[in-house]
């Protein structure tokens, strides 16, 4: 069984990593006034390295790819991102990845309302908080899956964040293949602390179709991966 994974971010380049054979590709990015910015390596290939991550460790997954991110500076409008979620809601994808949030509070409210919308349509939406840890929406809405990062972490290690309903620290350091064969290890960020728990969310749903949000968290919680 395919689980249908939405990676709203910076597109895909299919010739660069292991990717799924079926990507559907969707562009929702435009040049109104920008807002989320976020300052990581690799821009242009943002969402391709996402996307590899949770192929990586979830190899049963349909991918769409929505392109926010106009022109890989990853830095795009409240706008845009609530337009692909918008799409997201409107096609029922059941598992959406956010690597990427904003910190401006004039932004919180119309997310937020967005966020109740998949939640209740019963869509699990991941997203990652800013690397300091600063307060960043969607990543802060109390059933949106928020991921920190800890660097002691790797592969597809993660643990629940005690005192809290949906949050985890996961691993950002992933080793992938490119297609030539040399290896690439990923930058140390929340980005890509992200897709670890997407991953695992799309783990649980192949296993368990159809499961409840708040089960998928106490399934994560129950399964943590975190070696020696």
């Amino acid at each position: 069984m395919k689980i249908p994974v939405a990676v709203i971010d910076s597109g895909i380049k299919r010739d660069v990593f292991s990717l799924p054979d079926e990507i559907h590709e969707t562009d929702v990015s435009s040049v109104i006034p920008f807002r989320f910015k976020h300052s990581v390596s690799d821009t242009r290939l943002h969402g391709t390295i996402t996307s590899s991550i949770i192929h990586k460790y979830s190899p049963e997954i349909l991918l769409y790819s929505i392109q926010v991110f106009p022109d890989g500076s990853l830095i795009t409008s409240r706008q845009t991102l609530l337009r692909a979620l918008k799409w997201c809601l409107k096609k029922r994808i059941p598992i959406i990845n956010l690597s990427l949030g904003t910190t401006d509070k004039t932004d919180f409210q119309d997310i937020e309302n967005m966020i109740d919308k998949l939640v209740d349509n019963r869509q699990v939406v991941v997203s990652a908080f800013r690397i300091d840890g600063a307060d960043t929406m969607p990543a802060m809405h109390p059933k949106v899956f928020g991921v920190l990062l800890d660097d002691t972490l790797q592969n597809n290690e993660y643990y629940a964040l005690p005192g809290t309903a949906n949050n985890y620290c996961a691993s950002s350091r992933h080793l992938l293949i490119r297609q030539d064969g040399s290896e690439y290890k990923t930058p140390v960020n929340t980005s890509y602390a992200a897709p670890t728990i997407t991953a695992a969310v799309a783990n649980c749903l192949v296993k368990h179709p159809g499961m409840e949000v708040g089960s998928i968290a106490d399934y994560l919680r129950k399964n943590e991966r975190v070696v020696g």
